[in-house]
């Protein structure tokens, strides 16, 4: 069931694609679901910023939808990830945005998700671990938490929870997002199995970017 129809299942990945029908504005829930996996599987600027813009409009009466200023948090520190930040202070807005997601719903998954990248963007490592297994603890199920997890862990330099979470997160979903190359690759590396961190550097399709070279490089040297 999540590999079809969970938060990472093959129904969000053929629903969400670009040329894929954008929900209405009145359904808050769908939009806020829609930009956020259309950043997943295009993360580039411009869908990025519109990503943004779409549900800040939607959420600009303050509605009640705690998924969407989660996400909201979540799509503003991505822009300081890659580096095309949005507005003058993305990290303040990413953390009001998070805040107003636990006001209205103190289990909201996704707020924890995004709460634990902010704090790692702020290199607060044990608020950052916290924060991600609350987060995980709510929904123990959803590969996708897995793989986030997995990545947060490979960031960290917990090699070996993050190995343990990404093999979970493929059982239960073998759709991996882009980005899961990076912990595969990173596992890889420390392990010294250069055959299988070139191969996974070289399965970054999603996104041209300077690391991707960088890790083919160390690989081939």
């Amino acid at each position: 069931m999540s590999s079809v129809a969970g938060y990472s299942g093959i129904i969000h990945y053929r629903s969400h694609a670009l040329d894929g029908l954008m929900p209405a504005m009145s359904d808050k829930l769908a939009n806020a679901v829609f930009w956020f996996f259309n950043y997943q599987l295009n993360t580039i600027e411009s869908v990025c910023h519109k990503a943004i813009c779409q549900l800040e409009q939607v959420l600009v009466q303050n509605e009640e939808s705690s998924i969407g200023y989660a996400v909201l948090g979540h799509l503003y520190g991505a822009s300081m990830v890659y580096n095309y930040p949005y507005g003058s202070n993305p990290m303040s807005m990413a953390q009001q945005y998070v805040r107003q997601a636990l006001i209205l719903n103190p289990k909201c998954q996704q707020a924890y998700i995004t709460l634990g990248w902010l704090h790692l963007l702020e290199g607060r490592k044990e608020e950052t671990i916290e924060n991600s297994e609350k987060g995980y603890a709510i929904n123990p199920n959803s590969s996708f938490c897995k793989c986030d997890l997995s990545l947060c862990m490979t960031l960290l330099g917990e090699y070996k929870k993050s190995e343990q979470y990404l093999e979970k997160a493929l059982k239960i979903n073998p759709l991996p997002y882009w980005w899961l190359n990076i912990p595969t690759t990173m596992i890889a590396m420390k392990a010294r199995n250069f055959e299988k961190m070139l191969f996974s550097a070289q399965s970054m399709e999603r996104l041209p970017m300077v690391f991707d070279s960088v890790f083919e490089i160390v690989a081939l040297y």
